[in-house]
């Protein structure tokens, strides 16, 4: 019997359709074939790929100090600090702050000015807060209630706020002429932020280093404050040592993992939710203003959502499987490059490592911000959906060299002054430090070597980490990058702990702008 001409055409679309999806059913199972392999042998070799097995162990109500965080917050309802914090350590010239707490008022340029005496009364309204805060550091542990297979923060930017107000109290408190009050407050900031770090996501190990610089800050402010003590000193160095940071943020790249992977699961099987978690269906098409524009717009919206579902279905099929195994292969670099980092403590050649291996699996670069979710059809790479979120994460490794080196600056800082305390004078070299003041002398975690110190004519010292670009410039507090001006000391060649600004450079600060004062 002869065919007709469209019954051939007919025949042939049904054998290409027939085709395809045997091609696709093959792809489907080699693919998640390989995916399963390889978290087999991940699992062989002792890693952890779900939620549960991840999630830490319940602290009781009576040792967590997150149980008072509500009502820390309700006492925290402050004016001028809030609006106009006391600034702390703040860069005016390059390599050179600002002691907060010696300037006659109050001041951020272009925003406010304050005096002392409105912030002081701030202060005495919030003891009540502060106690609390105090309260919650005593506790062995702070636990919030997070569900990690359904994730809200809604604590963290208000226990950003705490740390804020507890520096901005410890200047307040050193301009007063309290020291140890400043004492605890930076201790109690401290304390919070060494037990955030038992939170296994990444926003929260950010938000704990955000936590961190601050402190870090009103530590520089006390270490030129009056009437300190060496058991003012000793309290705060403690307290900086026992702030563990790449073991806790390799829990949070873990645990990033685990949730990546229930995520997907949890998309693959239902493409309408994997739809709307794109956002594919979320731009409302506009009003047509006749009928013959509705139904072009009827037309094209039918015609989008037939494309957005095929791609929808495309993902939960194939496409998911080798991104979920490149998700997998990214995380299992970052992780192995913080263990290593941590292993020899230097951060320079396993990041060097990182970004090769990662480049050799053929990740390119991603903007420094966590951001796994897509914009709409038009920025959709569905290949890339699962995966792209590894580059972002790989960069917290670079914020954590930044963070333990202000953590071995502080604790390096703390020391000389306990040293010159006992001496009246600061040492030739750190290692006059060891035993008496501290076990050994800390490691620049960039390159793992001595923190870099040196003792000037006038008595007065320079201390820095050798900074990104693992280059030794002697100090040189300029930006690494010329065409990026920027006064703040992880921006420059080499990250140095900040000397006092002299008063030109801080009027010049003022007179400026935009504070960009001259180096004077």
């Amino acid at each position: 019997m002869k065919l007709r001409p469209r019954r051939i055409a007919l025949l042939a679309v049904a054998a290409a359709v027939a085709g395809f999806g045997l091609w696709l059913w093959i792809y489907h199972l080699q693919a998640k074939g390989r995916l399963e392999a390889y978290k087999k042998e991940l699992r062989a070799a002792g890693e952890k790929l779900t939620i549960d097995e991840l999630t830490p162990k319940p602290v009781p109500a009576d040792e967590n100090g997150a149980v008072l965080f509500p009502k820390a917050m309700s006492l925290m309802n402050y004016g001028v600090l809030s609006r106009n914090p006391v600034p702390a350590m703040r860069a005016v010239a390059h390599g050179r702050a600002m002691i907060g707490w010696t300037q006659p008022d109050i001041r951020e340029p272009k925003v406010a000015t304050n005096s002392w005496e409105e912030a002081l009364g701030d202060l005495a309204a919030l003891q009540p807060a502060l106690q609390v805060l105090a309260q919650m550091s005593d506790r062995r542990a702070l636990q919030f209630p997070i569900d990690y297979h359904n994730l809200t923060f809604s604590y963290l930017s208000p226990l950003k706020r705490a740390a804020n107000l507890l520096a901005s109290a410890a200047v307040c408190d050193i301009h007063n002429g309290d020291t140890a009050p400043a004492v605890t407050n930076i201790e109690t900031l401290l304390v919070l932020t060494k037990e955030l770090g038992s939170e296994r996501m990444a926003i929260s190990q950010l938000v704990r280093l955000a936590m961190l610089q601050i402190g870090f800050s009103a530590n520089w402010e006390l270490l030129h404050g009056p009437a300190l003590t060496d058991d003012h000193l000793a309290t705060l160095q403690r307290s900086w040592e026992n702030i563990e940071l790449l073991e806790d943020a390799e829990n949070s790249i873990a645990m990033e993992r685990a949730y990546g992977v229930e995520q997907i699961a949890g998309l693959r099987a239902a493409p309408g939710k994997f739809q709307q978690y794109t956002g594919f269906l979320s731009a409302a098409s506009p009003t047509p203003g006749n009928w013959f524009d509705g139904a072009l717009q009827y037309s094209e919206d039918t015609w989008q959502k037939a494309k957005i579902g095929a791609k929808a279905r495309l993902w939960s099929t194939a496409w998911s499987y080798p991104d979920e195994l490149q998700m997998l292969r990214g995380y299992q670099v970052v992780l192995e490059s913080m263990r290593a980092a941590r292993a020899t403590g230097r951060f320079d050649h396993a990041l060097h490592d990182q970004t090769d291996k990662l480049i050799d699996l053929g990740f390119g670069h991603h903007d420094d911000e966590i951001s796994v979710t897509m914009n709409g059809v038009a920025d959709a790479n569905l290949r890339s959906f699962a995966s792209e979120g590894v580059m972002s994460l790989a960069r917290v490794f670079n914020r954590l060299m930044v963070a333990e080196a202000a953590r071995k600056m502080a604790i390096t800082a703390i020391a000389l002054e306990r040293y010159r305390l006992r001496h009246g004078k600061y040492p030739a070299e750190l290692a006059a430090l060891v035993p008496e003041i501290v076990s050994a002398v800390p490691r620049d975690p960039v390159d793992g070597s001595p923190i870099r110190y040196r003792l000037e004519s006038d008595g007065t010292y320079v201390l820095y980490s050798i900074g990104e670009d693992g280059k030794d410039d002697g100090g040189d507090p300029q930006p690494a990058d010329p065409s990026k001006e920027s006064l703040l000391w992880n921006w420059s060649r080499d990250w140095v702990w900040p000397r006092p600004a002299t008063p030109g450079q801080i009027k010049a600060y003022y007179d400026n702008a935009y504070g960009a004062a001259a180096d004077k």
